[in-house]
């Protein structure tokens, strides 16, 4: 008996002609000299899902589930990190699917990942008059917009200072006139 993706045999077993005896059997049997019923029983195959820790926050869902269910799996960010994938990988190979809080369970155990992003704080510090506007966050790498108003419109030229963790950085800013 070959199952459908997804189920396994869960047991076989012939009944003789004119009785009600269940004679189990693992794939093959001795023909007894009566006419027969074979019956093959299917279930849903449950496969292991397996969550790999990263760092920067927990996440959770099931442990098991069978080909088709719907999987969803909810991510808790430590503070300061936000989520910046969820994927899925076949256990042992580097075939990645990506998806967004639920996917759909394959027939094969799995390997599920959230991978979260650290979120550095952007203060806006002016010196002198006028108006500094950008985001108040944004992650390593990521290009952050300054718009500098001076209320004096003859500046042409005003310093500004981004402070990281580890880091003071003077950038200068020149405007035209």
């Amino acid at each position: 008996a070959t199952p459908n993706t997804g189920y396994e045999v869960a047991r076989m077993y012939y009944i003789k002609e004119g009785t009600t005896e269940k004679v189990k059997f693992d794939g093959t049997f001795t023909m007894p000299a009566s006419n027969v019923t074979v019956y093959v029983e299917f279930v849903k195959k449950d496969y292991t899902i397996t969550k790999v820790d990263l760092i920067g926050g927990t996440f959770s869902c099931v442990e098991t589930a069978t080909y088709g269910d719907s999987v969803t799996v909810t991510a808790v960010p430590d503070e300061g990190y936000e989520v910046k994938a969820m994927y899925y990988n076949q256990t042992g190979t580097a075939n990645i699917v990506n998806f967004e809080g639920t996917f759909t369970m394959p027939a094969c155990n799995i390997d599920v990942y959230v991978e979260f992003v650290k979120i550095y704080t952007i203060a806006q510090v002016l010196e002198g008059k006028g108006t500094v506007t950008c985001t108040t966050s944004a992650k390593a790498g990521e290009e952050v917009t300054v718009s500098v108003k001076p209320s004096n419109l003859k500046v042409d030229f005003c310093e500004a200072y981004y402070i990281t963790e580890t880091l003071q950085q003077k950038v200068e800013l020149y405007f035209d006139s």
